[in-house]
């Protein structure tokens, strides 16, 4: 079961069955918000875009840099649903083979008109280094290079940070 409620105040203050709660968790993880995991977004795209292009039998080559640019800087209100929707609408609307963030809503979109684009589209067998540099890139220029800032948004140590900025 997943919710967004505190169950066990929901219990206290009598919002919620106590029975049905001490059924039900039997196990809790917290998961922070996506907004929350920006490390996780390059990621979570890369694997809904593989997912969809599947499902839907077409073949998706590469993603441009853009979006993972905007979707780093975008706070993700839907959560992790709305990330694996607007990669859904995207395959189905791609005519290629590279997905770009023109696919995306405005909301997104629109987002890198204040950013340069500076990388070509990644090949998806490279995806990975190129991604984590993107989601570095992007979350550094969100923090304003704090880099302390930088590596606790993306839950790695700052050491880390620099090692996966440099390679």
């Amino acid at each position: 079961m997943a919710t967004n409620r505190d169950l066990e105040k929901e219990v206290e203050i009598g919002d919620f069955r106590a029975d049905l709660y001490y059924r039900i968790n039997v196990v809790s993880i917290e998961l922070p918000p996506l907004r929350d995991r920006k490390g996780d977004i390059s990621l979570l795209i890369a694997h809904f875009v593989k997912k969809m292009a599947e499902r839907m039998e077409t073949k998706i080559d590469s993603i441009a840099s853009d979006v993972y640019r905007n979707c780093a800087l975008y706070d993700w209100p839907g959560n992790v649903r709305e990330l694996q929707n607007i990669i859904e609408r995207a395959v189905t609307m791609v005519e290629g083979n590279t997905i770009s963030s023109q696919l995306f809503p405005e909301r997104l979109a629109k987002l890198s008109i204040d950013f340069p684009h500076n990388s070509e589209a990644c090949k998806l067998r490279n995806f990975r280094k190129t991604l984590e540099h993107d989601a570095i890139q992007a979350c550094i220029e969100t923090c304003g290079e704090n880099m302390t800032q930088v590596a606790k948004e993306l839950g790695i140590s700052r050491a880390t940070l620099y090692r996966q900025f440099k390679g």
